[in-house]
This record gives C-alpha cells, structure tokens and sequence, in this order.
C-alpha cells in the first residue's frame, strides 16, 4: 500500500480530512478516497448532512478524474516514441 495524500482543513464547522490510499491489485491498482469530518457542535453536524449528497457527487468525481489521469499517464509511459526519418521525395531525387 501508498499512502499518497492526506490534507486536513479546519472549517469553523468542523475539521475535515481528506485522504488518498493506492493499493497494487491483480489487474491495476486500487484508489481509495476516505472523507473524514470532526464536527464541532450541532452547526458542525447539520453542516455535514446538508453538504453530504454534494459531497458525493465531489469526491466521485474527483475519484474518476484521478483514474483516468492515472490510466492516461500508464499508456503515455508504456508508449516507445522511435525517432523517424524524414524523407523528402522531389522528381528522381532524394533530399
């Protein structure tokens, strides 16, 4: 496993971390996204049900943006660029 990010925020509701784990897999690797909030009092929790359907259409968002940069990067890297030559044909000649 890679723990690759975990930043926390501190919101006047609340303290909130959000957290990113790569697993290697079989056929890949697994992304898991884990939201953690701390909420301060009963603001805290009202705010945190009042965002929550927002929240997930977010953090699913932002998950499937995630994969698809990191399945872009793996085809570029597994790409071989092979320099070619250029030929310019005029009449009989070759430049």
């Amino acid at each position: 496993m890679v723990r690759g990010c975990s930043q926390s925020f501190d919101l006047p509701s609340g303290r909130a971390w959000l957290e990113f784990e790569v697993t290697s897999c079989d056929d890949g690797s697994m992304i898991r996204q884990t939201a953690i909030f701390d909420p301060v009092g009963l603001l805290g929790i009202l705010y945190w049900y009042s965002v929550y359907p927002l929240h997930q259409f977010v953090f699913e968002g932002m998950l499937r943006n995630i994969a698809n940069a990191a399945e872009r990067e793996t085809r570029l890297a597994d790409v071989e660029i092979v320099p070619q030559e250029r030929v310019a044909v005029t009449g009989n000649q070759t430049l």
